[in-house]
């Protein structure tokens, strides 16, 4: 059986969230079968070195996967708003 690829992308307020555009190159080059964006948790580890207003909005998590379907190949397939997560799949 094939493997399926996904690339996961964990978006930070501040850092990655504005420019989707970005990855275009990187997903196209990983031709990965899935897409995962999801929104930053104020959690863990990462508690010390970014703040809770770092974490991005459910409408925030879907405006980039929105623009970055438009840029390349994959559409919204699933989301859910709890976990801040939009999947992402070609075609």
């Amino acid at each position: 059986s094939k493997t399926r690829k996904v690339v996961r992308i964990t978006l930070v307020k501040g850092y990655n969230l504005e420019v989707p555009e970005l990855f275009s190159k990187l997903i196209e080059k990983a031709e990965p079968d899935f897409i995962e964006a999801k929104g930053y948790v104020h959690v863990g580890y990462s508690r010390k070195r970014l703040e809770r207003s770092h974490m991005p909005s459910y409408e925030e998590v879907n405006s980039f996967s929105d623009r970055l379907s438009r840029v390349t190949d994959y559409t919204i397939k699933d989301s859910s708003k709890d976990s801040k997560v939009f999947l992402l799949s070609k075609g």
